[in-house]
């Protein structure tokens, strides 16, 4: 739940349409629009957003849809929150705090193998894939790219697929399909880029009731 929570944020499924492609597409291929979503996101200074996120397990038919917000700085800070879980980082320290347990995890942000950053992820695909730009599809509203992306060698996410909002330059959606035909899809809504973002919401402090497991 934490890798499939960190790496991309979402909303709910919404309508798509077929567009014409602009002029600008027309000289634009699919590794072109990964390194322009890879470079928005290492200019980032900040970013605000809600999303969803819907996992569909294929061996038992069944799905589990999770919708939250985000926040995220320069720093590797972030802040993940749903109804039942809050995750922290002030870009060394993690807090991982479940509601429903009243239990905090804190751990060196180094050590979190499982969350891997969203710069990380597009470093990832913009090297172990190959990018193949399939036509442009509006979601709320936003002309996107959408661009398919196949490992180059054996990855465990074997399917990949961008939907980039071809102003912003950041995936609106993205669906992943991994080595056991599990599906994970992601939504964002209500985007905001280089919003004034306090310092506060990267830092957590564990209510007085919480068990705290520290792991640093």
């Amino acid at each position: 739940m934490f890798r499939r929570l960190y790496e991309m944020a979402v909303a709910v499924l919404v309508a798509t349409s077929s567009l014409s492609l602009p002029a600008e597409a027309q000289q634009l291929d699919g590794q072109a629009v990964v390194r322009k979503v890879r470079a928005t996101f290492e200019s980032l200074k900040s970013m605000r957003a809600r999303f969803t996120q819907i996992f569909e397990w294929k061996l038992v038919g069944e799905s589990q849809k999770t919708s939250g917000s985000l926040a995220a700085a320069k720093g590797d800070c972030y802040r993940i929150e749903t109804d039942d879980q809050l995750i922290v980082t002030d870009g060394k320290t993690v807090w991982n705090y479940s509601k429903a347990n009243k239990q905090v995890i804190i751990d060196e942000l180094g050590k979190t193998a499982d969350a891997p950053l969203m710069r990380d992820l597009m470093l990832r695909y913009a090297e172990g894939y190959t990018a193949v730009l399939k036509g442009q599809e509006a979601i709320g509203g936003s002309d996107c790219y959408v661009v398919e992306l196949r490992p180059k060698g054996e990855e465990f996410i074997t399917a990949v697929t961008l939907w980039v909002d071809g102003k912003l330059w950041i995936p609106l959606r993205v669906r992943q399909m991994d080595v056991n035909d599990n599906v994970n899809l992601y939504e964002l809504q209500d985007v905001e880029l280089n919003v004034t973002l306090a310092g506060s919401l990267f830092t957590f402090q564990p209510p007085a009731e919480a068990e705290v497991i520290d792991m640093r």
